[in-house]
């Protein structure tokens, strides 16, 4: 299955309309009206004839690569990833123990966000120093200051996030992995490439949102530009901004 780009799940899901829960917000109705308007649910939901189906997919260069789906994989990823998507997104609602918007110098995730984020970061960061115990301290410590800077609906946003990805049958049957604490980098990696892949732009704007949040708040921090090899901004930028 060809994925797609963070880019083009955000664009799908601008298409499709926000999912942020708010008072008197339903999102069971919400989800199921996103899947029914889905390619594939409008083809399933109208009655169209069973067989293969071709789904068009656009590359990072637009051009379109195509895809045979068929009936046996139309319905595990349809009935499978839009029940988990509707439970989920119960999960979100009802979850407790996270501040709706946290202020500078407050933790910003629940304690099972904080151990998705020390499970899956190996995995994105790419160089991860598994010798440096402070580095998951540090991370989270960056992720903090990032989510308190932004306003409350994207806060409230980034905490369904995460608690999509907190809830036990997501991590069981969709992402299948132990208990965060025994996930191995190996594990993680595939278990990303699933979300990743995924035909449901929903879950592929959910990988977008860890992976973007995990970067800038990792690379964020100039102790971490050697890694990559960047020596930071002209002394000139550098300049600019020490005078402003």
């Amino acid at each position: 299955m060809p994925r797609t780009t963070c880019r083009s799940a955000a664009s799908a899901l601008r298409a499709w309309g926000p999912i942020t829960a708010r008072p008197g917000f339903d999102t069971f109705s919400h989800l199921r009206a996103v899947f029914a308007q889905s390619r594939w649910g409008t083809s399933w939901m109208a009655g169209a004839p069973y067989g293969k189906r071709v789904q068009a997919l656009l590359r990072p260069d637009g051009a379109l690569t195509m895809t045979v789906v068929t009936r046996r994989q139309l319905l595990k990823a349809g009935a499978a990833g839009g029940a988990a998507l509707v439970l989920a997104g119960w999960w979100a609602q009802s979850s407790a123990g996270r501040p709706a918007v946290c202020a500078p110098g407050e933790s910003c995730l629940s304690p099972t966000g904080r151990s998705v984020v020390l499970a899956l970061a190996p995995a994105l960061v790419g160089r991860w120093p598994a010798d440096d115990p402070e580095a998951g301290r540090t991370l989270l410590a960056g992720l903090d200051t990032a989510i308190s800077s932004l306003p409350a609906p994207m806060q409230q946003e980034i905490g369904e996030l995460f608690a999509f990805l907190s809830f036990p049958p997501v991590r069981w049957l969709y992402l299948r992995l132990p208990a965060w604490d025994q996930v191995r980098p190996d594990a993680a990696a595939r278990a990303l490439a699933r979300l990743q892949g995924s035909p449901l732009p929903l879950v592929r704007s959910v990988y977008c949102g860890l992976h973007k949040l995990v970067l800038a708040a990792w690379y964020g921090n100039p102790a971490h530009w050697a890694a990559t090899g960047y020596e930071g901004p002209p002394a000139v930028v550098l300049a600019a901004r020490q005078g402003e």
